[in-house]
């Protein structure tokens, strides 16, 4: 073979493989957020008892993630941290009714799956107290602001093909302070791996007000 083509093909090869990764990292960059769908489908009820309406507003939070391994991120190459996959959630609104029943309707593909394919990965309850006369655990201040307690409902299951609903249950204790004010304490019992499956069409996440000051191990009961 002549030289001068020899030549030319390791040049080219390099260079071929150099184009390669510029345009995949171009379009994985792209869709490091994702791309919300304008006319999402997989529409989901949400509904259960919550009797801590004149207190706690209640948002339910469906979180999303990268499934792509070409879309992770490392947060520090020098500490050596294993890559991660990335990120996004969403906040639906509920609306409680009088006799202390809620409903939210979310969407589990709120987001488009584009090159990194986004899925819904988890749901959780989010808990924001209206700082009256109850906190809860695990709020946080952030540049004077309240951010919710999430407490973790379930991971959704992407495979599983089962459309039969599922009920969860959160027990909940007030925590009393000197008589003044109270510390709302929320409990998910997750000794084991809990799945939502992304076909449901309902799922009922009931919390439960168990009374004054019960114990986390009384919670944890079955």
């Amino acid at each position: 073979m002549n030289k001068k083509i020899i030549k030319y093909i390791l040049i080219a090869i390099p260079l071929l493989f150099l184009a390669k990764w510029g345009i995949e990292t171009v379009i994985y960059d792209s869709n490091k957020i994702p791309d919300v769908n304008p006319h999402p489908t997989q529409k989901v009820r949400i509904y259960g008892k919550f009797p801590f309406k004149d207190d706690v507003n209640l948002n339910i939070r469906i979180n999303y993630l990268t499934t792509n391994p070409k879309c992770e991120y490392v947060t520090s190459w020098i500490a050596g941290t294993t890559p991660r996959p990335r990120h996004k959630e969403i906040f639906f609104s509920t609306t409680i009714t009088k006799n202390s029943n809620y409903e939210a309707i979310a969407y589990l593909d709120s987001f488009l799956e584009g090159p990194c394919r986004w899925h819904a990965s988890s749901i959780s309850a989010s808990l924001l107290s209206n700082g009256k006369r109850l906190a809860i655990e695990g709020e946080t201040i952030s540049h004077n602001k309240r951010q919710p307690s999430d407490i973790y409902i379930a991971d959704i299951d992407q495979k599983n093909m089962d459309e039969n609903s599922s009920v969860h249950t959160i027990r909940c204790t007030k925590e009393t302070h000197q008589r003044k004010w109270a510390k709302l304490i929320c409990i998910n019992k997750v000794d084991e791996q809990k799945i939502i499956n992304s076909l449901q069409k309902e799922i009922e996440i009931n919390f439960i007000d168990m009374g004054l000051n019960v114990s986390r191990e009384d919670l944890l009961k079955d």
